[in-house]
């Protein structure tokens, strides 16, 4: 019967100096840790968003007022450098309690004020609704929002027109946009701020 050879095993001291060799190695690939962020929208709370949200109201001429109606978050909020020392920050909202997700703002703030919203209406009004639109595109000093556009016949699950692109930007006195809401992209409802 052959003998059998015997490797001697490791001794706990090489382990732990391998294991830390690799652990070393792989640090550049780790995951960071987990640490506490802050939202990017400097000095802006999320719960500060979420109230000025709650109070928007629906003002439409024939819409009954007190009915419960007001904006709640939808999707991510964005936030840049303003281009003048400060934080440019677009909120998505949508009306909300609501069936089908339509009726949509952004609303724009620089800092902790609330500066306007995407129809660039005077405060409190927010102005008429999209029908549907997205934050698509934030860079230095501005965001892009896209605009979906209808026809006057096509129904409200399927846009017939191509989308509409409008960038705002803060001019370090006031909100202002490459262009109006697209024809085609609201619905006619409108929201304002008691």
């Amino acid at each position: 019967m052959p003998a059998m050879a015997f490797r001697r095993l490791p001794d706990a001291r090489s382990l732990t100096a391998f294991g830390v060799g690799v652990l070393l190695a792989l640090a550049p690939f780790a995951p960071a840790a987990a640490s506490p962020r802050k939202p990017p929208y400097r000095g802006l709370t999320r719960s500060a968003i979420l109230r000025v949200l709650r109070r928007a109201e629906e003002v439409t001429p024939g819409h009954p007022r007190g009915d419960g109606e007001h904006l709640a978050l939808l999707g991510k909020i964005v936030s840049v450098p303003d281009g003048h020392g400060g934080t440019l920050t677009a909120v998505p909202a949508v009306r909300y309690p609501t069936a089908d997700g339509y009726g949509q703002l952004v609303l724009f703030w620089v800092g902790r004020r609330l500066v306007g919203s995407n129809n660039l209406t005077p405060l409190p009004d927010l102005g008429p609704e999209a029908v549907s639109l997205a934050v698509v595109r934030a860079g230095p000093d501005r965001i892009v929002v896209r605009y979906a556009r209808y026809r006057a016949s096509d129904p409200m699950y399927r846009p017939s027109l191509p989308p509409g692109y409008v960038t705002y930007s803060w001019d370090g006195k006031r909100l202002v946009a490459s262009g109006p809401v697209p024809r085609g992209a609201v619905d006619g409802l409108t929201m304002r701020l008691p």
